[in-house]
């Protein structure tokens, strides 16, 4: 593995920093042409909305930090230094992800926006950043798997020499498999904020399973701290789009939701428009038909019994 991959001014770079630097640039520069093209303009957001992702290089590096801090206390109260050390490393995704929701809800209570419907402007292509960055952390050699006799096993160099399940690839296909199902969901997604909590409770899944190969020490049951906190993020998911997608169904039979516009009865995510479809007139049973205009042939016949008359 690469420990390094260049050094400026006596500090040096892992190829982890290199890719979150590089996962958070490519988000931003593909999330801003698809916002542009899926109609989020006619909800009141504008190009200062994309902010907010600029503010997670910080506050999800010190979300990371701090709940790392958290579950390896121990480790921090012995070498207190290594909490303000300027490095991508001893940090945990989960921290990043809190630290976003909570960026995202000030930067919406600051702007008045719609928090659910920001949510999912960001979330779709926050799992795309987080598969480039365990690229990351494969080329650095962090969060190694277990040791393995397989074919497609890895040396981590700077563990062993012992052949090791390439874990942090497995996550970033899993997350290019995710890709393509959230790609579908985002053009089905019925009401705000149902694409976050897809993609939230598709990570936690996806943590859960790869923990399993990960070299990880074992918490309780046999299982990780991660994997505990994943079947919290898919309780928490599962009971929200429950619950959510009921109360939108009551207010789709009772009818108050908009006829147009996003999220009415749902939000097109698609780039082209939907061909909207001209009503049709109905002519109800109370509607006098003497009130209908005329057809040629009817015509014809008043003409024919006005001239019999006048012969008479």
């Amino acid at each position: 593995m690469y420990p390094d991959i260049f050094t400026f001014n006596d500090m040096w770079f892992s190829p982890f920093a290199v890719m979150v630097v590089f996962a958070f640039i490519f988000c931003l520069i593909v999330g801003y042409f698809d916002v542009e093209r899926s109609g989020f303009r006619q909800l009141g957001f504008d190009e200062w909305d994309m902010i907010p992702p600029i503010l997670l290089i910080f506050t999800g590096a010190v979300g990371a930090r701090l709940l790392h801090a958290f579950l390896n206390w121990e480790l921090y109260m012995q070498f207190p230094e290594i909490f303000f050390f300027p490095r991508f490393a001893n940090v945990s995704s989960f921290g990043a992800i809190a630290a976003g929701f909570l960026t995202v809800y000030l930067w919406c209570l600051w702007r008045k926006r719609n928090f659910l419907i920001m949510l999912d402007m960001f979330a779709f292509y926050s799992g795309i950043g987080y598969g480039i960055i365990r690229i990351g952390c494969f080329l650095t050699g962090c969060c190694y798997g277990k040791v393995t006799d397989l074919p497609w096993g890895v040396v981590m160099q700077a563990v062993d020499n012992q052949p090791r399940h390439p874990v942090q690839l497995y996550a970033s296909l899993g997350v290019l498999i995710f890709f393509f199902i959230m790609r579908w969901v985002r053009r089905k997604s019925p009401y705000p904020g149902f694409l976050m909590l897809s993609i939230l409770g598709s990570y936690g899944i996806l943590r859960f399973t790869t923990e399993f190969f990960r070299a990880e020490p074992e918490f309780w049951l046999g299982l990780s701290k991660a994997q505990f906190v994943a079947i919290g993020l898919m309780i928490f998911a599962a009971v929200n789009i429950y619950w959510s997608y009921s109360l939108f169904l009551f207010k789709k039979r009772k009818g108050l939701l908009p006829a147009e516009g996003p999220y009415g009865g749902g939000f097109n995510w698609s780039s082209t428009p939907v061909k909207e479809k001209k009503p049709e007139k109905k002519i109800t049973d109370g509607e006098d038909k003497k009130d209908k205009p005329p057809t040629e042939a009817k015509k014809k016949n008043q003409t024919k019994k006005k001239s019999k008359k006048k012969k008479k």
